[in-house]
């Protein structure tokens, strides 16, 4: 028992911040790298944790680069799709191409049936049946092949993850495409098995 108090205290000492004197403060002033006087510096929040401290940290990290992706143009729909809920019915328009402008857009219409909420790293499922098969596309919201999106309908359902759907027959998945939409996707009769 008493070794594993002493490591306990070894470890609890190795957190603790070592007191410095004003001359050694004074020097780490004087020899810190070289900061413009109009560029300030951001304040990140203080937390005594080191655990908290860096997640803390990442989380800040990660918000300023969806705001980054979205500013740049990059990522355009992300803060839209972030946000997107089970139940929604998104129309998303992807590029073919990053190279060439002029390559033609794929539409996906399909009815989200689970969403993973991480800032940077979210993503979303989205489900519908094509030609009497069901076809679910999993896809990064922000993500820099979606050109355009938007969602046309909110269904209510009482999940947060509808993978129920799976068994359940195709017409409670299917969407069907608007006159809006291009033909490079075809829906499926509701009367196929």
């Amino acid at each position: 028992m008493n070794t594993l108090l002493r490591a306990t205290r070894a470890l609890l000492a190795s957190y603790r911040r070592p007191h410095r004197t004003s001359a050694e403060t004074n020097w780490l002033r004087d020899n810190a790298p070289y900061v413009p006087p109009d560029n300030t510096l951001p304040r990140y929040p203080k937390r005594k944790n080191p655990v908290k401290r860096a997640k803390s940290l990442l989380q800040t990290l990660q918000q300023e680069e969806c705001t980054r992706l979205v500013n740049s143009g990059e990522a355009r729909h992300g803060d839209l799709l972030r946000n997107i809920q089970a139940g929604d019915v998104v129309e998303l328009k992807l590029r073919t191409s990053m190279t060439d402008p002029g390559a033609p857009l794929r539409t996906l219409v399909g009815l989200c049936i689970a969403a993973r909420h991480r800032s940077v790293n979210s993503s979303f499922l989205i489900r519908n049946v094509y030609d009497g098969v069901a076809v679910e596309h999993s896809i990064m919201a922000y993500s820099p092949w979606i050109q355009s999106a938007r969602i046309l309908e909110q269904r209510k359902y009482n999940r947060n993850k509808l993978y129920y759907l799976r068994s359940r027959p195709l017409r409670e998945s299917l969407v069907r495409i608007g006159a809006s939409s291009t033909d490079s996707t075809s829906t499926a009769n509701e009367d196929t098995p």
